[in-house]
């Protein structure tokens, strides 16, 4: 209620001034020099010099002084968050996505101009082989995803899964799972690190119906081997 006084006190003051005002003639230069001064008045406190004669000034010293006094003694404070607002519009569908380890043609060390290529079918009957085609087929590419298991472009939910030491194309739900080592470039069992994915060296092989060549040879899982281990590298490009 005080400030409330004042505030009406000041306006009552400042009408009466106006009302006797004299009317006063001035230079451009004259009115440039008052904004200054008054723009410096804006940043300095008040000054008064005469109290009886400057009124105007005195009733605004005293207005900033009593104004001072009430922000210090109430102080400005957070009050209760509002409801939350409306929800927003869906926005557009973002791309399908996923993670994976490697992605690209997968390729042996021991024949990199070779792809890692597979049969049509799946189940333990079916076959994943080398094989080298004037160009690269969805057959011959894989994806080693964050899941561990080695699926095929080719099929929409197919990857490449084994039992005992023979391995072949199944149902990615069944397909085992894989380890990639990246610091030795072996591909190994998750349920058993010493078992390597490699070549078959038993000169099984299968009939190959995309290039020339009148057979091919299969993957297979072995004993990782600490050296003279080719075979058992792989890389994805």
């Amino acid at each position: 209620m005080k400030i409330l006084f004042i505030v009406l006190f000041v306006i009552i003051i400042i009408c009466l001034l106006k009302s006797n005002k004299p009317v006063v003639t001035h230079t451009l230069e004259h009115n440039t020099n008052k904004k200054d001064a008054e723009k410096k008045e804006d940043k300095e406190p008040i000054e008064c010099k005469d109290i009886d004669s400057n009124i105007k000034c005195n009733i605004n010293k005293i207005v900033q002084e009593e104004l001072q006094k009430y922000s210090d003694n109430h102080p400005i404070e957070r009050g209760p968050s509002g409801p939350p607002g409306d929800k927003g519009p869906i926005g557009p569908k973002g791309s399908d996505g996923g993670t994976f380890i490697a992605k690209g043609i997968f390729r042996n060390n021991a024949s990199p101009q070779e792809y890692i290529d597979r049969m049509a079918s799946i189940g333990e009957t079916s076959k994943v082989f080398l094989n080298k085609t004037n160009s690269v087929l969805p057959s011959q590419m894989w994806t080693f995803g964050s899941d561990n298991k080695i699926k095929n472009f080719m099929g929409s939910n197919e990857c490449i899964s084994y039992s005992n030491d023979k391995v072949f194309m199944d149902n990615c739900n069944n397909a085992k799972q894989f380890i990639w080592r990246e610091n030795d470039l072996t591909i190994r069992t998750k349920e058993d690190t010493n078992k390597c994915l490699g070549l078959d060296n038993s000169n099984t092989s299968v009939k190959n119906k995309k290039s020339e060549d009148t057979s091919l040879r299969l993957l297979s899982l072995e004993d990782c081997k600490e050296s003279d281990n080719a075979n058992q590298k792989w890389f994805f490009n």
